[in-house]
């Protein structure tokens, strides 16, 4: 769930100070226990395996935190994905020899907005123009770079 650190006013004035999470799939809020080790750290995201109902609200059980990048690719059942963005432009990452996009992540029922997630681009929705950007920069062969400054024009109009 997503994790608000939150202070509440208690009975007879005083403060209580407790982690919520709004949980994927459910509308109420659950709580990290206080002896949770995740407890002070209050992270944004976290994945559990259980919760302790108790008479005073929700807790997490085996609570784990985890970076809001992850969840895409390791719950993709509630994951949707936008279409693939014009900015940032496409571009071409060596260590996958593929162009990428990226695309804007929603996630679970209560549609949260994630970090920028890479799609592949096929040549067919643009992804050509960002090749051969990445080609003529020199990116995909260092040979090729060595041309660079007697093109007409800058590699990186291709990509337009």
């Amino acid at each position: 769930g997503l994790g608000v650190r939150v202070e509440a006013g208690g009975a007879g004035g005083v403060l209580t100070k407790a982690t919520r999470y709004r949980p994927a799939m459910l509308d109420a809020p659950v709580f990290l226990h206080p002896s949770s080790t995740l407890y002070r750290a209050a992270p944004d995201y976290v994945v559990y395996t259980d919760l302790l109902q108790t008479a005073k609200r929700p807790y997490l059980m085996g609570a784990t935190a985890v970076e809001a990048a992850w969840l895409v690719d390791d719950a993709p059942a509630l994951a949707s994905l936008s279409a693939p963005l014009e900015d940032p432009a496409p571009r071409y990452v060596a260590g996958r020899d593929a162009v990428v996009a990226f695309a804007q992540p929603h996630f679970g029922r209560h549609r949260w907005e994630l970090p920028l997630h890479t799609v592949p681009l096929s040549a067919e929705r643009g992804g050509c123009g960002a090749f051969a950007a990445a080609l003529l920069s020199g990116a995909v062969s260092a040979p090729v770079g060595d041309l660079r400054d007697r093109l007409s024009a800058q590699p990186a109009l291709c990509a337009r």
